[in-house]
């Protein structure tokens, strides 16, 4: 029975329905798969699920505990448009769509050595992003590597970027812009473009010796820039990058280990992305209004009204706060706004480690990511909590067997890297093969 409907109809329709549903919908007929697999349509499907803020899967991340083999142990990168970028221990990294079940291998690129010759102490380290390149409809991941002497860095970094399109590495010409400087953060992917928080000079545990700036790479020109933060880190206090509602979020928290007096948690957003005047803060968590102290702080998501925001928490001790700023306009300096500070008496849990995710779609929550220590202080305890920014109050989500201690993802549904490779569950590799072996 052919449809009365014109294709931009259907196309239309289909455009708003869940990944789950247009998977199962591959096996109605050829035209069908043949629609949901066009190029054309997974970017509109991407497109609607991005406007779209009920379609959302959080993706948590166990950190084990104990002995572990290095390839167990798997960190999550980043993530964009649903898909997950995650490494392990053995320098492997997957680009891998939860969703729909697909990953893809990177392949491996060695570091070179630095342009002198170094002590045998020496080392490499590297750091790691991923983003999606508006302008050639490609997901990118950069890798800086970082030479040290002997403990020191020295001043001299190899940047290369892996194309998914192309399925290959290539190094990066322009001149990282600042010699002496370290990543004092992890990368936040916006706007076609990586950002991470750099200082001046080496970082001595978690404080720079210089003052702190917001360093951006343009995945399409592959070019490098440099934008100011809304707020200059004060002594022992901890600054870091998130993406929230679309906007590059910045948040200040104390530090993880000293009891410094500050008892909130500051969130700024950059409104007009480049502009640094259009930097506001959107919300300041205070302590008391969560049921315990915290120090990590991350909003993770709004609720559908936009009056809470989940927040992942962590604790480390009793006395602090949590920033969070938004660039409004990309790329304006001057567009910095504190959206909120979380103080730790508004939530009930203490917490050093709080991270936005995303808001609900009112805008007056936002989910976030707070993690603490336990007693022992062995390991760090995450917990997920919806921020009421209006009333300055916080409440705990509860998941059933939910781990102790986890990372988090937000994932919108999209059909990315359908002709990847199909993820296996063991358990049922396992039956499988049970069945093949039983006799008939």
């Amino acid at each position: 029975m052919k449809s009365h409907l014109p294709l931009e109809i259907i196309n239309e329709i289909l455009s708003r329905l869940p990944v789950k549903s247009l998977l199962r919908f591959l096996c109605v007929s050829k035209q069908w798969y043949a629609r949901i697999k066009n190029q054309d349509f997974i970017k509109l499907h991407r497109q609607r699920s991005i406007e779209n803020n009920r379609d959302r899967t959080l993706i948590l991340g166990k950190m084990p505990r104990g002995k572990y083999r290095k390839g167990m142990l798997v960190s999550i990168l980043d993530y964009c448009h649903g898909l997950v970028c995650i490494r392990n221990m053995l320098g492997e990294t997957v680009i891998w769509n939860p969703l729909i079940r697909k990953y893809r291998i990177l392949p491996t690129e060695p570091m070179l050595k630095p342009s002198y010759s170094y002590k045998s102490s020496s080392y490499k380290s590297s750091s790691h992003a991923f983003g999606y390149d508006l302008c050639n409809d490609d997901y990118k991941v950069l890798r800086v590597t970082t030479f040290h002497n002997g403990g020191q860095p020295l001043n001299e970094f190899e940047v290369k970027v892996y194309s998914l399109r192309s399925h290959s590495w290539r190094k990066i010409e322009d001149q990282w812009p600042k010699k002496e400087c370290t990543i004092s953060s992890t990368s936040a992917s916006l706007n076609g473009a990586l950002h991470w928080l750099i200082a001046e000079g080496p970082v001595y545990d978690i404080y720079p010796l210089g003052p702190e700036c917001l360093l951006a790479f343009d995945l399409a020109t592959e070019k490098f820039r440099v934008f100011k933060t809304p707020v200059q880190q004060e002594s022992e206090l901890v600054t870091y990058l998130e993406v929230l509602k679309g906007q590059l979020c910045f948040i200040v928290s104390p530090d993880f280990e000293t009891e410094t007096g500050h008892d909130y948690n500051d969130v700024w957003l950059m409104k007009e992305y480049g502009e640094e005047s259009s930097w506001t803060r959107i919300y300041k968590i205070v302590q008391r209004s969560v049921p315990w102290t915290f120090k990590y702080c991350k909003p993770l998501m709004f609720s559908e009204n936009d009056k809470k925001v989940l927040l992942e928490m962590r604790q480390y001790n009793r006395h602090d706060y949590n920033d969070v700023w938004l660039m409004k306009e990309y790329g304006e300096e001057s567009s910095w706004t504190r959206i909120y500070k979380i103080v730790q008496r508004s939530v009930p849990w203490t917490f050093k480690y709080c991270k936005p995710l995303m808001f609900s779609e009112n805008d007056k929550k936002v989910l976030l990511e707070m993690r603490q220590y336990n007693r022992k202080r062995q390991y760090n305890r995450t917990k997920l909590v919806w921020y009421d920014i209006e009333k300055k109050k916080g409440e705990r989500v509860k998941i059933q067997k939910i781990p102790d201690s986890f990372e988090t993802a937000i994932c919108v549904g999209s059909l990315l890297l359908l002709d990847g490779d199909d993820v296996i569950d063991p358990a049922e590799q396992n039956n499988k093969r049970k069945r093949n072996e039983s006799p008939t």
